[in-house]
């Protein structure tokens, strides 16, 4: 093994060290966050503060540690020249620093694309010579996330939760694609198990009155269901050139904004529409008890009147306003172009209701953001509290290569894998109210 690359493996090492403890920074700051102060107790003796300084300690000494070994494999590589040899990884980046600034505001960054292009799968198949006419067949399958990190990258779009390499020519980023706001709001858990059983509060009668002395108390009804949830696979794969594998960065930049999208895409649809059966989810349109009232018409008034309802319903049942509503491209036109009626004039020509359409105003129906997904059931929206909406991650995003496919081998073309595991489903459908068109 060369001199370079074992300051490499060093230094990505220290790198991955450094992470790690500041991913105990974020934990012990988690843990102070939700501590209780004793009654009388002094703020420096409590042990969440205590804890959390020590994990500040160790980060900065294992980022102290990462930056110098980074150093040193950038100072050996300029002295042996290699800096810019095709053969060798390009150098190591620390990320420390734009970790922490990313942190600073409440999120980690990952870089799932690098992740692959660093394992061992990767260096399998280079040493393959994949430009060359010889077969790769299959590779393993690279573990590039663990399922901690692919459900912090779930939840944030690609540019905030993924930090995308150097763009070279070759695989272009997706600024056009449409926002994932779901994944934003529901709540995002892991499990162990290739199954989840969930108790779901069917129905809650509040029976509680005043009651005189000696007189029985009136009883509540509370009636709880068991639900379980599979455990499913959610992968696609793509074509790419041969030539993919001499280039790195086009590489990262397919697996973060190819790969990791498409999964990502996939699991925001799934928990609107997901049937449960087969490979599906269980998406919140199929859940068994959710709310729904009937669409009083197809007007904007009477779109508004009913999406109104449809969050009394969840108020009602469930004790909360939702935390969003969500409808179709179609309907969303409809509210972005409703406007007042003139004086004496019977169609509505006045002002547009939630502001000029040339302008991003958001749409709000009783201070309840109103957002439009491409997967809503057309003329049906939905109403929810959706940390009530649930995945619960099995395992990490996964990556491999094969161009043992149909022509593949023949046309020069590697299909790249990309998969995980999760289970979805509500956790209370009290939390949820659909609208149906009549």
């Amino acid at each position: 093994m060369s001199k370079l690359l074992k300051a490499r493996q060093r230094a990505d090492a220290m790198t991955a060290e450094a992470s790690q403890a500041w991913a105990a920074v974020l934990e012990a700051r988690k843990v102070l966050s939700s501590a209780i102060i004793p009654e009388g107790a002094k703020l420096e003796d409590l042990p969440e503060l205590k804890a959390s300084e020590a994990a500040m300690d160790a980060f900065d000494l294992a980022s102290k540690t990462a930056e110098a070994a980074v150093a040193d494999y950038d100072r050996l590589a300029v002295a042996l020249g290699e800096n810019d040899v095709k053969g060798v990884i390009p150098a190591a980046v620390s990320r420390i620093g734009q970790a922490a600034a990313t942190v600073s505001v409440g999120r980690e960054a990952l870089d799932l694309g690098r992740s692959f292009t660093d394992s061992d799968v990767f260096a399998e198949v280079k040493k393959s010579n994949p430009s060359g006419p010889g077969r790769i067949g299959t590779t393993g399958s690279s573990m590039i996330s663990t399922r901690e990190q692919a459900r912090a990258a779930i939840t944030l779009p690609v540019g905030d939760s993924v930090i995308a390499p150097d763009q070279l020519p070759g695989i272009r980023s997706l600024p056009l694609m449409p926002a994932l706001t779901i994944l934003d709001l529901v709540s995002m858990l892991t499990t162990d198990s290739t199954q989840v059983k969930w108790v779901i509060e069917k129905l809650f009668t509040n029976n509680a009155a005043g009651r005189a002395n000696g007189a029985a108390a009136a009883e509540s009804n509370l009636e709880l269901d068991i639900v379980k949830y599979d455990v499913k696979n959610i992968s696609h794969f793509t074509a790419a050139p041969r030539e993919i594998f001499d280039d790195v960065a086009g590489l990262q930049s397919l697996v973060d904004t190819k790969m990791i999208w498409g999964l990502r895409r996939k699991l925001a649809s799934q928990l609107f529409v997901g049937d449960g059966l087969g490979e599906n989810l269980t998406g919140i349109y199929n859940a068994e008890g959710i709310g729904s009232i009937v669409r009083a018409g197809v007007t904007a008034d009477a779109l508004i009147g009913s999406i109104f309802d449809a969050q009394q319903v969840v108020l009602d049942s469930y004790g909360e306003m939702p935390s969003a509503t969500f409808l179709c491209p179609a309907d969303y036109k409809t509210l972005r172009f409703a406007r007042e009626s003139s004086a004496g004039v019977g169609t509505a020509t006045g002002g547009y209701l939630y502001g000029p359409p040339s302008q991003n105003n958001p749409i709000d129906i009783d201070g309840v953001l109103v957002l439009r997904h491409p997967d809503i059931t057309a003329g049906n929206p939905i109403t929810g509290v959706w940390r009530e909406l649930a995945v619960w991650m099995h395992e990490g995003f996964s990556v491999s290569a094969t161009d043992s496919h149909a022509d593949y081998f023949t046309k020069r073309m590697i299909a790249i894998f990309a998969n995980f595991r999760a289970a979805a489903g509500p956790m209370s459908t009290q939390a949820f109210c659909e609208v149906t068109q009549a």
